[in-house]
């Protein structure tokens, strides 16, 4: 059921071998992306592991990040149509 509403709408199909790519996809970019903060906490003499005790909830985060967001997807927007 879950496999066959969307199609229709987005004329979309599931594949499950992208299912399964998205299975080891997900988690190996996640474990870099830890190794990566540690890392970089390494570099600058933080311990490499603490909980951050910095509030960010704050709107002014939310609109950098949605400025920040818009940016990259404006770039490869770009990117393919000067490409095509």
């Amino acid at each position: 059921m879950l496999i066959a509403l969307p199609g229709p709408v987005s004329g979309a199909h599931f594949n499950p071998v992208t299912i399964l790519e998205a299975a080891v996809y997900v988690p190996w970019q996640v474990a870099r992306a830890v190794v990566g903060a540690i890392l970089a906490d390494a570099m600058f003499g933080e311990p490499p592991v603490k909980w951050s005790t910095h509030d960010r909830s704050a709107g002014n985060l939310l609109l950098g990040e949605v400025v920040a967001t818009a940016g990259l997807v404006h770039a490869g927007q770009e990117r393919e149509r000067r490409s095509a």
